[in-house]
């Protein structure tokens, strides 16, 4: 308790001094117009968060990101299991992983605005991101299944269901959960970047792009903390839930 404590507190002192450091710059370069105080964004913020449109804006892009968040997970996992059971569904599902992974994303976003508009861009985007990560965990996950313990599975004559809770769960929830949390700020960054890009309506991304070109630097970077936070706080929310699933696995496997 005690250290959770003070790693809150350190991490606190450490935003402090950087929003010091911000508005002291702010305040030396005196250009709100470029680069605005701290406190210029927290009243625009201000003005942004007692508007209806604000969080009707907010939940299309929450809802829209987790969707395309959700779908990559779930794909990622599917595909790894069918490469886990075919070597062929593995040769050729490889290259294209690699070849999602090294494709810039604004690439991808330019293509799919042309395939299928602007309003399915970034769930679209944010699963392609988020596919590649849960798929190589996985894969990574399965490697490292521990042969021996296998074997004495099969010489107990263990049951597959059995089997698949004691040994094989709990050590792919070792790589899916990090490569969960890992995806959880990939989708964000991609997301918003996918509705910036293709200027999605009713989004987070088109309120940025729009404060851009009326040179609102204020609202635009109150725009971006409120992604920071919002991204901040769906990684905090799956890692918990990911640490009490894992937590329950291991439970489990020692109680065998």
């Amino acid at each position: 308790m005690k250290n959770n404590l003070q790693k809150a507190l350190y991490g606190f002192l450490a935003i402090l001094f950087w929003l010091t450091v911000w508005e002291c710059l702010a305040l030396a370069i005196n250009l709100p117009i470029i680069f605005p105080t701290v406190s210029e964004v927290f009243v625009s913020l201000g003005r942004l968060i007692i508007t209806f449109s604000f969080w009707k804006t907010l939940f299309f892009s929450f809802f829209r990101i987790t969707i395309g968040f959700s779908v990559g997970v779930i794909l990622g996992i599917l595909l790894a299991l069918v490469c886990q059971n075919s070597k062929v569904a593995k040769h050729l599902f490889s290259p294209i992983m690699t070849v999602i992974r090294a494709t810039p994303v604004a690439s991808f976003i330019m293509v799919m605005w042309l395939i299928i508009g602007s309003d399915f861009v970034p769930s679209t985007i944010t699963a392609l991101m988020v596919l590649p990560v849960i798929w190589q965990n996985l894969t990574n996950a399965f490697s490292a299944i521990d042969k021996n313990l296998d074997e004495v599975c099969y010489a107990f004559e263990i049951s597959g269901v059995k089997r698949f809770r004691i040994l094989v769960f709990p050590t792919l929830l070792q790589f899916l959960v990090p490569g969960i949390i890992t995806s959880a700020g990939l989708a964000w960054k991609s997301g918003i970047a996918a509705e910036i890009i293709s200027y999605t309506s009713g989004s987070i991304g088109k309120e940025i792009f729009n404060a851009k070109n009326y040179l609102e630097s204020a609202e635009m970077l109150a725009w971006t903390l409120v992604v920071i936070m919002l991204s901040l706080l769906f990684e905090f929310v799956i890692s918990i839930f990911g640490k009490k699933v894992s937590k329950n696995a291991t439970g489990a496997k020692e109680n065998q």
